[in-house]
């Protein structure tokens, strides 16, 4: 399969036109997509089938009516937007894993696309590493319960994402606050709120409260429980 959105260099000399316009070739595919599909959805007969653009798959039969469904619970026009291109990035990522996986299982390194690693060579924290996440693929036989499994698993590995960003948010807060003399005045100028992937995970006028719960604990387990618990609420 042909890469949709050309995620992987393979020649370092390309990677810095690759860090330069990546971003830009990836947004562009995934709105054009993005404005196809919509444009599909809101017809008054829901496709029955998979959607097609320029002759590939980018929504697949069983999905169409998950993702019907959640742009329809969407009033704004922009939300509604927000979820197919997640449902797209989505697939992206999985189109990835299910390509580079064996190589990366073989050559025991990391699974990478666009700079970002989906699956680590060895698990942590839940998430499955390397072996465990192609062991999974390679006992489902049918392509839709391969893509149903990795769709299940970067739901956890995105949650897992989130949670690790929030973390490094607030231990570079504290660090920032502890620098001597003026670290109070640094942290009240650099008080933001934490993103990830353009979503605002805690808002600026959460972080005291949660920097101070968060490292009320003296276990990475008990901190980690922690911030789940802030982002689930």
């Amino acid at each position: 399969m042909l890469n949709r959105f050309f995620r992987r260099w393979s020649m370092v000399g390309l990677l810095v036109i690759a860090l330069a316009m990546s971003g830009a070739c990836v947004t562009d595919a995934i709105a054009e997509e993005a404005d196809y599909i919509l444009g599909e959805l809101g017809k008054d007969s829901a496709p029955s089938g998979p959607l097609t653009y320029e002759g590939e798959v980018i929504v697949y039969a069983p999905d169409v009516q998950d993702l019907l469904a959640g742009v329809r619970s969407e009033t704004l026009e922009v939300d509604k937007r927000d979820v197919v291109e997640d449902y797209l990035i989505q697939q992206d990522r999985i189109d990835c894993i299910l390509e580079d996986i064996a190589e990366s299982a073989e050559s025991d390194t990391d699974l990478g696309c666009q700079g970002t690693i989906l699956v680590k060579k060895e698990g942590k924290n839940g998430l499955p590493g390397i072996t465990e996440v192609l062991d999974s693929i390679n006992t489902r036989e049918e392509e839709p319960t391969k893509r149903g499994y990795l769709s299940d698993y970067i739901d956890t590995w995105s949650e897992y994402q989130r949670i690790e960003r929030v973390g490094e948010g607030l231990e570079q807060m504290k660090r920032t606050s502890e620098i001597p003399v003026f670290g109070s005045l640094v942290s009240a100028m650099h008080n933001f709120p934490i993103m990830y992937e353009g979503d605002i995970l805690v808002p600026q006028e959460d972080t005291s409260a949660l920097i101070d719960e968060y490292h009320s604990y003296d276990t990475e387990e008990a901190r980690r429980r922690t911030v789940s618990d802030y982002l689930n609420r």
